[in-house]
């Protein structure tokens, strides 16, 4: 069998153990074996060097493209098996959404998220856009953007999954998944605005009453006022 057979062939079996792969471990077996430092199709490639000049460009080549061929299909299948493990997962498990609003993560937030992680198995927070958090409360705001609030939130033990959403309110987010759970400060009542969305996709809601003075509103607020106190009033020049 000529080199061009071959990396034919192993583009073959690549792309059939590609495809018959059920889970996202079985790919990266898959993948280790035909894409890994060790496996042959990469070995092929970097041995160009040694075969007679005229066959360089066209195996090259060829080797090349089935390197690629094979990383696209790769990169195509992990998407489909975590998409279809996470479908799974959130129809095999309880799922939870609590939405604290703007976290910098001081401890007022941490209390609702770990009441939020008794309710379920599965705990996914809907959190507000920079440009959501703008128009609720001011130019001014957030103090942290979306994707740093979103990684803060992920490097919880009690958080699975973040969504950014961008709307007023997350009822569109929620119509989506129908958690079993909602979980929301206790100031917004049984009858808040994800009420009837969650209610009527057979969830229920769960109140957390908020820790006093430890929102993110109340520490800025708090810092604010400290700074008005301790800045020395300025004379006006005479």
């Amino acid at each position: 069998m000529s080199t061009a057979d071959r990396i034919a062939a192993l583009r073959a079996e690549g792309e059939a153990a590609v495809a018959a792969a059920s889970a996202t471990a079985e790919l990266e077996d898959v993948r280790v074996r035909f894409l890994g430092r060790k496996a042959e199709l990469p070995n092929l490639l970097r041995d160009v060097g040694k075969l007679p000049p005229e066959e360089r460009g066209p195996v090259g080549k060829g080797a090349n493209q089935a390197r690629q061929a094979l990383q696209a299909a790769v990169d195509s299948r992990a998407a489909e098996l975590e998409a279809l493990e996470l479908e799974s997962k959130l129809a095999a498990d309880v799922v939870d959404v609590t939405l604290p609003g703007t976290p910098a993560l001081p401890a007022g937030h941490l209390h609702i998220l770990r009441e939020a992680r008794r309710q379920g198995d599965v705990l996914i927070v809907g959190l507000n856009s920079d440009q959501s958090i703008r128009k609720n409360k001011g130019p001014g705001r957030p103090f942290v953007s979306q994707d740093d609030r979103a990684a803060m939130l992920l490097a919880l033990r009690d958080v699975d999954f973040v969504h950014v959403f961008d709307e007023p309110t997350p009822n569109a987010f929620l119509a989506e998944i129908a958690p079993d759970v909602h979980v929301n400060g206790a100031e917004y009542g049984e009858n808040c605005i994800e009420a009837e969305t969650v209610r009527a996709g057979g969830g229920r809601i769960h109140l957390v009453q908020r820790i006093a003075g430890l929102s993110t509103t109340d520490l800025s607020g708090r810092i604010a006022d400290h700074v008005l106190q301790t800045t020395p009033a300025r004379t006006p020049p005479g």
